[in-house]
């Protein structure tokens, strides 16, 4: 087994806790370190690959669903500021009204590059999408709707 180095900064508060343990347990610090990216990787493969798997496998065309999914316009929230927002669709194209009053067209290209990237990933933070769309919370909060509605 290879096994690669990794240097870490951890804040104060967190490396006086990781003392204390390794103190209590007679443990390494790194062995400590190791089992607690352990622990946290399979938190967070359940939350971005299982809780996405049913979507993940599906082969949609996102842009189509939300359009159809929206002709009838659904005020929502993003997930992550809890920003208040209408999504609709007009002329077999999506609309985000947000709460600054503006209305941005959603193109298909950048649905089609978010869900390109969600599907690899899985991830429900808005940061993840900067490079392919500034409307990733908007996308989001969509899918998590529809997701809740049992459409997705």
């Amino acid at each position: 087994m290879v096994i690669e180095m990794l240097m870490l900064r951890l804040p104060v508060e967190l490396d006086k806790r990781l003392d204390e343990i390794a103190k209590k347990t007679q443990r390494t610090k790194s062995f400590l370190a190791r089992e607690a990216i352990l622990l946290s990787l399979e938190t967070l493969e359940k939350k971005y690959t299982i809780e996405n798997k049913e979507l993940r496998d599906m082969n949609i065309n996102l842009y189509e669903t939300l359009v159809k999914s929206f002709s009838t316009p659904i005020d929502l929230e993003t997930e992550s500021r809890k920003s208040k927002f209408r999504i609709f669709s007009e002329d077999g194209k999506l609309f985000v009204h947000n709460n600054k009053d503006n209305i941005r067209p959603l193109s298909v290209d950048e649905v089609d590059n978010f869900y390109k990237v969600f599907k690899e990933t899985g991830s429900r933070s808005p940061s993840t999408y900067t490079d392919v769309t500034f409307n990733s919370s908007y996308i989001l909060a969509a899918i998590s709707h529809l997701k809740g509605q049992d459409i997705l």
